[in-house]
C-alpha cells in the first residue's frame, strides 16, 4: 500500500471520452483547441420567446450516439462510450473482468433532485445501484473491487471524486486504482423544462442562459510508483472543497469563497508560468459574477501571476456533474501534447448549492 505522504498526488493512467464534438478524448481535445462548436436545435423540446412562435431550443448534444436515450440509459451510453474509449488506451488485459478486481470506481452524476427528476427519493442509494452503477458493470463486462463502488453529484463531484479516491487508495492495501465516471446530459426532455421554468435556457428573449450539452468522461487513477505500473498522462493534487452557502447565498459570498477555494488549491502550485484555470462557466450570469469577484480576490493575494481562464462550456455546452471530469481530461490532454502554456492548471466547480472545489492537475 503506498504511504499517505506519496498520495499527495495520485497519477492520471487513462482517459476517456464521448462529446458533441469528439467520440474520444484525443478527438474532443484536439476540437476544443481548435475552437470547434457543433450545436444543434432540440426538436423534441420547443421554447418560447415572448410572444414568437415556439423555436427549438439549441444545444450541444452528441448526435447519432445518445438519440432515444433519456435519464439512466442515457448515462449509462455516455459512460459506456467513455469507458470504451479509456479501455482502447490500456494494456490487451483491460477487456479481462479480473483486470479490474482491484479498482474501486466513483460516478460522478446528477443529483436526484425531484425538482429536475420524477424519481422516488426514498432511496437514491438503492436506485442508483440498479439503474445505473450495477448495469454499467453489468455491460462493460467488469468486476469492480467490493463494496468500493461509490456516487458523488453535481458539478463539484469531481473535486469530491478526487479526495475520495485518494481516502481510498491511502486506505485500503487492496485496492490497487479508482475509476472516476462522469456522466451528465441537460439535453433530456426534463432536464430542459426544469431550466426552462427557471428562466435559465440561452434563448433570443434571455441571451445570458446556458446551452445544453451532455458527455460522458473515464479516467483512471492509482497512488504514484504503483506497482501496476503504465504511462503516466498526468498528475493529481489533492482537493479543496468548501461547504455549499445555499441557492440564495449573495454572489459576492460565494465569490469571496471561490477566490479563497481557488487560493488554498494554488498554494503549493509554481506559478512562474502562471495557470490555467478551467471554470464551469455556462452563459449564467451568478456563475459569471461570482468568478468575477473570485479572480479580484486571487489577484490580490497572489500577485501579478498571469491567471487564465479557460472555459468549456462555449464548445461543449453545459455538462453538468460530467463538467469537472472533462475539464481534467482537457487539462491533461493539453500537458500530454505539448501545448499547455503553464506548467499547473486548476479545475475550478461551484454546483446549484454554491459549494466549491479546486484541484491541480500537472503534467506526468
Amino acid at each position: 500500500m503506498a504511504s499517505s505522504r506519496e498520495l499527495r498526488e495520485l497519477v492520471v493512467l487513462g482517459l476517456g471520452a464521448v462529446t458533441s464534438i469528439g467520440p474520444t478524448v484525443a478527438s474532443a481535445a484536439s476540437a476544443f483547441r481548435a475552437g470547434i462548436v457543433r450545436s444543434h436545435p432540440l426538436r423534441h423540446f420547443t421554447g418560447f420567446d415572448g410572444d414568437t412562435e415556439g423555436n427549438p431550443i439549441t444545444g450541444r448534444p452528441v448526435t447519432g450516439f445518445t438519440d432515444g436515450f433519456a435519464q439512466f440509459g442515457l448515462w449509462l451510453r455516455l459512460a459506456l462510450g467513455a469507458l470504451d474509449d479509456l479501455r482502447c488506451q490500456l494494456d490487451a488485459d483491460a477487456d479481462q473482468p479480473s483486470a479490474w478486481q482491484g479498482t474501486a470506481l466513483i460516478a460522478c452524476l446528477p443529483a436526484l433532485t425531484p425538482e429536475r427528476f420524477a424519481l422516488p427519493t426514498d432511496d437514491v442509494a438503492g436506485l442508483l445501484r440498479e439503474a445505473f452503477l450495477d448495469p454499467l458493470q453489468q455491460i462493460a463486462g467488469l468486476s469492480f473491487a467490493q463494496p468500493h463502488v461509490h456516487t458523488c453529484f453535481g458539478h463539484c463531484g469531481a473535486g469530491q471524486a478526487v479526495h475520495l479516491a485518494r481516502q481510498l487508495l491511502a486506505a485500503e492495501p487492496k485496492l490497487e486504482r479508482v475509476l472516476l465516471v462522469g456522466s451528465d446530459s441537460t439535453i433530456d426532455a426534463q432536464s430542459l423544462g426544469w431550466l426552462a421554468d427557471q428562466g435559465r435556457l440561452k434563448t433570443a428573449e434571455n441571451p445570458v442562459g446556458l446551452i445544453p450539452g451532455e458527455a460522458g468522461i473515464a479516467v483512471l487513477v492509482e497512488p504514484p510508483r504503483s506497482a501496476h505500473g503504465g504511462r503516466p498522462l498526468g498528475r493529481l493534487s489533492p482537493a479543496t472543497i468548501s461547504a455549499g452557502l445555499g441557492p440564495e447565498a449573495a454572489n459576492i459570498d460565494l465569490g469571496r469563497q471561490l477566490g479563497a477555494t481557488v487560493q488554498e488549491a494554488l498554494r503549493s502550485a509554481d506559478l512562474t508560468t502562471g495557470a490555467d484555470l478551467y471554470v464551469d462557466l455556462n452563459g449564467e450570469t451568478w456563475r459569471t459574477e461570482c468568478w468575477g469577484i473570485a479572480l479580484t480576490c486571487m489577484q490580490k493575494a497572489l500577485g501579478n501571476h498571469d491567471l487564465r481562464t479557460v472555459i468549456p462550456g462555449t464548445s461543449f455546452g453545459e455538462t453538468g456533474a460530467a463538467s469537472g471530469l472533462l475539464a481534467l481530461a482537457l487539462a491533461t490532454r493539453a500537458f500530454v501534447r505539448g501545448h499547455a502554456r503553464s506548467k499547473t492548471a486548476a479545475v475550478v466547480s461551484v454546483d446549484e448549492l454554491r459549494a466549491t472545489s479546486a484541484f491541480l492537475v500537472s503534467g506526468a
